[in-house]
């Protein structure tokens, strides 16, 4: 336990002093560029996340017969999770590009329900407990876009893109709150794909509307093209008045070859900030229809509520609580067949410096088939921290 505490306590020392330095070096540079912000410019940042802890422990059950029935249960110590830069290259007044170079770790504190799957020779159901993540650390999204600044207030962006679909991922809120998301936000709420995005504001007094425009491949968040010719559409909208800020998406595609079946996603969301308390909510839709069979539509539902306090200038706590329903169907027989994840997380984040920050928290889930026969419940306490620079 001693040791395990020297090694924590290293770990935060050096990261709290590394991102001082960081901190130290950008605003010095920042001071000495400042006189020439028309002129082609070059701003590096990103951010570090490593683990401290992690265990996930749990029961995982198949009730078939025999009924089967594994322990979960994996410890990580200290590992490396992910690196990510961000290169903003600014040309002139009118153009810039943006990459997003993305490099993770394979192994380490990771864990995968999947590595402790059930014991049986079965495959695992599609979109089943036993292969599905608890929640992935591994977000690289792999922006590359160049950005065009048109007249009127007029954005345009060309590239690999990643679309404001969502608060929690296509705003990057989750990034200083979690190390890991909730599955609605994995599984449902994001959108990555090629394509173009026009971006205008607009202001009736006191209301604030950003408008965002997108036409993109159709690939839905994999950025691997579909088999046609079919461009999916995106239309994002988010007023904003006083201390209420509303997110409204709409995704709409066709995804088979021949561009007959139709593939959509919605959200809607809000975040209102009160002194120290912020309350953010998203709730999604992703279908797909006739995905496996003639009659048989995949429909994904989801939704998370947070709730935020700060306590202190440098300490927040959160509780957070995550509900999809996921399809898991293969055939028309097989139709009403669903996951259902439900997932409750408490935490906090205690910041080290400006840019670093200590993320404590415990997922308890209970993640079931909707007929009874597989199911897992686990809880899942960790530790780790996130650099940014």
């Amino acid at each position: 336990m001693a040791k395990k505490f020297f090694v924590l306590t290293v770990v935060l020392v050096l990261m709290a002093g590394i991102s001082a330095i960081v901190f130290a070096a950008d605003t010095a540079v920042a001071s000495t560029t400042a006189a020439d912000e028309s002129g082609p410019s070059v701003r590096v940042g990103g951010w570090l996340k490593m683990w401290i802890f992690d265990r996930p422990a749990g029961i995982g059950r198949d009730v078939g017969a025999p009924v089967k029935q594994a322990d979960i249960t994996k410890s990580y110590g200290v590992s490396f999770s992910e690196f990510d830069l961000i290169l903003n290259v600014k040309c002139n007044d009118l153009v810039s590009f943006l990459l997003e170079p993305n490099w993770s770790a394979s192994t380490g504190a990771t864990p995968k329900l999947g590595q402790v799957s059930l014991p049986t020779a079965k495959p695992a159901i599609p979109n089943g407990i036993t292969q599905t993540a608890i929640a992935a650390s591994n977000w690289g999204h792999g922006v590359a876009e160049m950005i065009l600044n048109l007249p009127h207030d007029i954005t345009l962006e060309v590239g690999a893109l990643r679309p404001h679909f969502s608060m929690d991922y296509g705003e990057e809120l989750f990034f200083d709150e979690e190390m890991t998301t909730g599955k609605a936000t994995h599984d449902i709420m994001v959108l990555e794909d090629y394509g173009f995005g026009v971006a205008k504001s607009f202001t009736f007094g006191d209301l604030s509307l950003p408008v965002n425009l997108y036409v993109l491949s159709g690939a839905d968040g994999d950025f691997v093209f579909e088999n046609n010719n079919q461009p999916g559409v995106m239309l994002h909208v988010e007023p904003h008045y006083g201390p209420v800020e509303l997110y409204l998406s709409a995704f709409a595609s066709r995804w088979d070859d021949k561009e007959l079946y139709a593939k959509q996603k919605l959200l809607a969301g809000i975040n209102v900030s009160l002194g120290g308390l912020t309350l953010r909510s998203e709730i999604a839709t992703d279908k797909i229809e006739n995905v496996k069979v003639k009659g048989v539509d995949k429909t994904d539902t989801g939704y998370y509520v947070k709730l935020f306090y700060r306590v202190l200038p440098w300490l927040q706590f959160m509780i957070h609580h995550d509900h999809a329903v996921e399809y898991a169907g293969a055939s028309v027989a097989t139709r009403s067949l669903s996951v259902n994840y439900l997932t409750n997380t408490i935490g906090s984040e205690i910041s080290l410096s400006d840019s670093t920050i200590l993320q404590v928290n415990c997922d308890i889930g209970d993640w079931r088939q909707s007929d009874g026969a597989k199911s897992i419940v686990f809880t899942r306490p960790n530790i780790a921290v996130r650099s940014s620079f």
